[in-house]
């Protein structure tokens, strides 16, 4: 049988190598097959993660490097949305931030505000190593400092979104309530040209 293990953050099974792949797939039982699918298809779309260059368009002074996978930006935390979404499920991934007091990230939808700031209540949760600003949904964390690297996760049954920062869960600082129902997207934004953020996974 094939044992789904949530490793290293990342959802992935075991007993299926590269090299034995397509042979194990046949022995399995429908049942293992109906586990494994949304591993394999969640590891796809993760591997493909990265910001998308059409927010742009309104983050003018922001600019995406590194094959797509890091943005910097200087521009008053005009969101740039990743080009995954969720709607559904228990989804987490990492990123790497410099200069985090100038830096924001978490999830958005699609409607988010464009011209100015992050979002508001309805349209944004994110994180901070700043403060909070009066109109964004943004929860300040003091443990994040240059280069921290934190691991997200978006629980959509449980209706809430979460943090953890160098290898440390900090559950009293998770968003609940007002996430089910709803497509998210991840999202950075930046207001210093010495911040960044860089997906790790």
């Amino acid at each position: 049988t094939a044992i789904v293990d949530y490793y290293n953050r990342r959802l992935m099974f075991r007993g299926v190598t590269e090299d034995s792949t397509l042979q194990q797939l046949h022995d399995l039982s429908l049942n293992d097959i109906h586990i494994i699918l949304p591993v394999i298809e969640e590891e796809m779309q993760l591997c493909s993660f990265k910001w998308n260059p059409t927010w742009l368009k309104t983050c003018t002074k922001g600019k995406i490097i590194d094959n797509g996978t890091t943005l910097k930006s200087n521009d008053n935390y005009k969101p740039v949305l990743a080009n995954v979404s969720f709607t559904s499920g228990r989804h987490s991934w990492a990123v790497k931030g410099t200069a985090w007091r100038h830096a924001r990230t978490g999830i958005a939808t699609l409607d988010v505000k464009k011209n100015n700031g992050i979002g508001d209540k309805d349209t944004v949760r994110v994180f901070t190593g700043g403060s909070a600003s009066s109109y964004a949904k943004a929860i300040p964390i003091s443990k994040l400092k240059n280069d921290s690297i934190v691991v997200l996760t978006l629980d959509m049954d449980d209706d809430s979104f979460s943090i953890e920062v160098d290898g440390v869960r900090l559950p009293e600082h998770t968003f609940r309530g007002g996430i089910a129902g709803k497509k998210w997207y991840p999202v950075a934004a930046c207001n210093d040209n010495s911040a960044s953020i860089s997906i790790e996974s």
